[in-house]
């Protein structure tokens, strides 16, 4: 079988696990350029092999990271593969190393003053966005995710607005946005014709995320700010578990490695026993 008819059944096999269109267009295009490149000396060619794959890997011109991701997108089309017969490798063949870790660390107040201070340089659905992740539980791709019907739909409770999100793992959460920040995403519906609140798509988000960061002295990912949320939810007393519903996590352990601690917190921690 062409590898290209098999690509179309795994995009169809990919979109029937509720994969967004956005990560199907990017598989497509890593499958794509790995094809044409195994057949740039024989336009002749419809499969793919071993060979074919490490050479392209080799080809590319990556960060450690980012070449893990696409070795990992590649394999995950091979296995599909040979699953349904389609194509005859063995994905287990094509070495994938691990990605480095990088330790996650949650913003500090002054971070976050910072940021939010130079976000009033910045567009309204970028400062939008940035609200949102920094006062909610939410990844980058949920937060891109919500819609105007959500935010129209949303129900106050207390002080905040509660809204029913489609999340990881293709479950329904409850996600609370403050008050004051689901007023700024109102007043952002009206300035953009996309269907989603913020007006921008997860690689629109991340290309600005990264650009922004380069005007602070601190590393920053969109991620972050989910650490940073439940830290600051930690050090106001809030339960662990209280945390875990809010986050959507089925392991209170994960909760636990989104919590982090300064040194003067923990020298204040040592200064209970009293010596």
């Amino acid at each position: 079988m062409k590898i290209e008819t098999a690509f179309f059944r795994y995009a169809d096999y990919m979109a029937k696990k509720w994969s967004s269109q956005i990560t199907i267009n990017k598989y497509r295009n890593q499958i794509m350029k790995l094809f044409i490149f195994a057949r740039k000396n024989n336009s002749a060619r419809t499969e793919i092999t071993i060979r074919d794959i490490d050479m392209y890997i080799k080809a590319q011109k990556r960060s450690h990271n980012t070449m893990c991701t696409e070795i990992a997108q590649i394999k995950s089309f091979i296995k599909f593969c040979n699953a349904y017969n389609y194509v005859q490798l063995n994905h287990a063949q094509i070495f994938c190393p691990r990605k480095e870790v990088i330790e996650k660390k949650a913003l500090s107040s002054s971070q976050i003053q910072k940021v939010l201070n130079k976000l009033e340089n910045y567009d309204m659905k970028f400062r939008t966005g940035i609200l949102l992740l920094l006062s909610t539980w939410t990844r980058i791709s949920e937060c891109c995710n919500i819609t105007k019907k959500d935010i129209a739909e949303a129900i106050l409770i207390g002080q905040n607005y509660k809204i029913k999100i489609f999340w990881k793992g293709r479950k329904w959460r409850n996600a609370f946005i403050p008050a004051p920040i689901y007023k700024i995403v109102q007043q952002t519906l009206k300035i953009h014709t996309e269907s989603n609140a913020i007006g921008l798509n997860k690689d629109q988000m991340e290309r600005k995320i990264r650009i922004f960061r380069k005007w602070l002295n601190f590393d920053l990912v969109a991620h972050t700010f989910r650490h940073t949320y439940c830290t600051n939810l930690a050090k106001l007393g809030t339960s662990i578990y209280k945390i875990q519903k809010l986050a959507g996590h089925s392991n209170i352990n994960t909760t636990a490695r989104y919590i982090h601690s300064d040194d003067l917190e923990l020298s204040e921690a040592v200064n209970i026993l009293g010596f």
